[in-house]
């Protein structure tokens, strides 16, 4: 609950599905050098979930995504839901 509760309530379950963009910046001249930029409706972006885009990535595009070329980014508004770390 990002932190907006008191110790004695809980939550569980899929209240709202969280959101994301994805934009993918490339040369035109070098399309395999690209940059994957993620934009999420989350508070913050987490280093753990980061790893597990880049693993997810690197299954679907082997040898294209890793850790140097993914940006993943929270908007830090306060709508999502929280308990995704």
């Amino acid at each position: 609950m990002m932190g907006y509760a008191s110790l004695e309530q809980t939550d569980a379950g899929l209240h709202m599905r969280q959101r994301s963009r994805a934009f993918i910046i490339a040369e035109a001249t070098s399309p395999s050098s690209r940059n994957a930029f993620i934009n999420a409706d989350i508070a913050m972006g987490d280093t753990g979930v980061r790893r597990s885009i880049i693993s997810q990535l690197s299954i679907l595009y082997s040898g294209v995504y890793n850790a140097t070329n993914v940006a993943f980014v929270g908007t830090h508004q306060h709508a999502g839901g929280g308990g995704y770390f």
